[in-house]
Order: C-alpha cells, then sequence, then structure tokens
C-alpha cells in the first residue's frame, strides 16, 4: 500500500503543476502590535512587495483560541485589494467595553493572501496566512520594564522542576529558555517558546541535571518584537531579574 501511495502522489505531480504559495506580502511594523487603551483605533499597515495586485483578507479572533466569548474589537477591511508595490493600511477597532481594564488582552490578526485565479486546468495556487499578535494594553499602574523586572524564577520539587511566575498584568513572552547545573552545563527541557499571561505561572521538569540547578538563561521579547538575553543564578531559591 505504501508503494501505490508514492505512485499516486508522483501521478498527482505529473498532472498538477504546483505555482507554490504567495510571498509578497510583509508587514511595516513587525508581526506584534500594542493597541494602546487611549487610541481609537489601532492601524496595521500591510506592504505588497510583488510585481502584482494582492487580495488581502484580515480577521481577528481571541489569542488563546476562546471561540465561545464574544469578540469586542474588529478591523474595518475585511477585504482590501494592495496595488503592486504598494501599502495599505487597516484600522482594529475597539467599542470600548468588553476588555478587562486591569490587564493586557490578547489576540490574533490573521492576514490571508488569498490566491490568484489559475492559469491553467492543471495549475493551482496555495495563499500564505500570516498570524500577527495583537495587545491591547489599558492604562496600567505599572510599566512593561517593571513587568520584565518582576519575573521571578524558583526551582522547586527538590530540585526535579523549575518554576517562573508573571505576578504581572502583561503577557511576557520568553524564548530559548534553557536550565543549567552548578557546572554550567545546560540540562533538563529547553523551551523554544513560552508566553505568560498575566498573572500567571508555568512549570517543567528540570531531570538529567547535576546537582543543584545553578542558573536559568533566556531571552525576552519586548513591546517593539525585539529579544533580549538574560541570565539568573537560581541556587534552589527564587531569583528576580529584569532588562
Amino acid at each position: 500500500m505504501r508503494f501505490i501511495g508514492v505512485y499516486l502522489l508522483l501521478a498527482l505531480l505529473g498532472v498538477f503543476a504546483w505555482q507554490g504559495a504567495r510571498a509578497d506580502i510583509s508587514f511595516a511594523g513587525g508581526s506584534r502590535y500594542i493597541f494602546a487603551a487611549d487610541a481609537k483605533r489601532r492601524p496595521i499597515t500591510i506592504v505588497n512587495d510583488g510585481a502584482q495586485p494582492a487580495l488581502v483578507q484580515v480577521s481577528v479572533a481571541w489569542g488563546e483560541g476562546d471561540l465561545e466569548r464574544d469578540l469586542p474589537i474588529a478591523v474595518n477591511q475585511p477585504l482590501l485589494l494592495i496595488g503592486a508595490g504598494e501599502r495599505k493600511s487597516v484600522d482594529v477597532l475597539y467599542a470600548g467595553e468588553g476588555l478587562p481594564a486591569q490587564q493586557e488582552s490578547f489576540f490574533l490578526l490573521s492576514v490571508l493572501e488569498v490566491p490568484a485565479a489559475a492559469e491553467g486546468s492543471h495549475i493551482f495556487y496555495l495563499g500564505l496566512r500570516h498570524h500577527l499578535k495583537l495587545f491591547y494594553r489599558p492604562a496600567l499602574a505599572s510599566s512593561p520594564e517593571q513587568a520584565m523586572e518582576a519575573l521571578s524564577w524558583r526551582v522547586e520539587n527538590g530540585g526535579k522542576k523549575i518554576r517562573v511566575e508573571n505576578s504581572s498584568p502583561y503577557y511576557l513572552t520568553l524564548l530559548d529558555i534553557k536550565v543549567m547545573d552548578g557546572n554550567g552545563a545546560v540540562c533538563g527541557q529547553s523551551v523554544a517558546h513560552k508566553m505568560l499571561p498575566p498573572f500567571s505561572s508555568a512549570d517543567w521538569p528540570v531531570d538529567g541535571c547535576e546537582g543543584v540547578v545553578g542558573k536559568v538563561r533566556y531571552q525576552m521579547v519586548k513591546d517593539s518584537g525585539l529579544a533580549i538575553k538574560q541570565s539568573y543564578k537560581l541556587n534552589g531559591c527564587v531569583s528576580k531579574g529584569g532588562v
């Protein structure tokens, strides 16, 4: 059966000419956006770097996949045509009700490059869907820098588990998290990406470390999208650190 499947796949590839996926769309401002509460709208600029007009579909959803809750934000242009080499902006709008005033809210802005019509009966195109992080930020007493500084780490369960705690009202994104033992060797389970919601914690095992866990090393993503390196000593107790 496996050989039949291979032959069928080869036959289909011989019949259809795949022209690939469009990759002409980019975003002025990166893939991470802050919607401040004092702004009535948050513009997102979409750039068409291609030589042909691009039809783009834009939608927004809860960032953590909640499909049951009403969505209090929307985009003003769900569908727009962008000329070759041009850029256009779509506005994210908030009605002013439905989001907490004590912490950030997280959304995903989805931008689909609608594929062009096939030029022949045996040709098809695929469109690319981009996901952009959007954070609605109310007026908060603390700053993002203070939130990063307040992030805390703890070794628990006799050195078999590490816990990170976000006591702030901000979403904090960590990259390339590595734990090191007392000899400076990377051990336990490394984590490539972790986003901590406001007032939350996360933990994971650190089995395989020789002796006491000595340090945690990671990168933290700032509002600009840039990641800054962090490294803190643990020694089995709480360690706090910031930018």
